[in-house]
């Protein structure tokens, strides 16, 4: 992204030293935040875009072609994916099999990421809800912004694909530009 700063900004509407410094950092954080929303919107694309990062969506599918491995011929290269029912009626178990499915299939280390979409984030916290326990009752807020399944941290993206928990190892994913 790039951030403009003209010369009308800088010098007359603000014309202190600390103002400049505060309207570059402004802009700055407008920068990563767009950056932030083009990301999440590219990652969760059904499809990859032209010069575009790959998407989730088509790297961890079970018949992906990744650089030259091909999912399908390449069994250690498959992801794990399971059509599960209702989150209420399986979606624990479910994500209980798949964690050791993909613990099984990746022994150098397990998932240590879930990324979903809103609903099935807030599936899971209304079942960890019940068995909470508030250990400073002045802090008694109930609200979490990230969760944790075996370890690993749960959060939600507002783009990500609807139904979908990715199980993810950070250490296997890498950003290459």
């Amino acid at each position: 992204a790039s951030i403009g700063v003209t010369g009308r900004e800088s010098e007359i509407q603000n014309a202190s030293k600390e103002k400049v410094i505060d309207l570059v950092t402004a802009k700055v954080q407008q920068a990563l935040a767009s950056l932030e929303d083009r990301l999440s919107i590219d990652l969760f694309a059904s499809t990859q875009a032209s010069k575009k990062i790959q998407t989730l969506v088509t790297m961890i599918d079970a018949t992906s072609t990744i650089g030259d491995i091909n999912s399908t011929t390449n069994s250690f290269w498959q992801s794990v994916v399971t059509a599960s029912g209702s989150f209420a009626a399986q979606g624990l178990s479910d994500l209980r099999a798949n964690w050791n499915n993909v613990s099984r299939v990746n022994p150098r280390g397990t998932p240590d990421f879930i990324m979903s979409d809103q609903t099935n984030f807030e599936r899971y916290e209304a079942t960890v809800l019940p068995h909470l326990r508030i250990q400073n009752e002045q802090m008694g807020d109930l609200g979490f912004t990230s969760l944790k399944f075996k370890g690993a941290t749960w959060t939600f993206d507002t783009n990500a694909t609807a139904a979908v928990i990715y199980l993810l190892n950070s250490q296997r994913l890498k950003l290459y530009v």
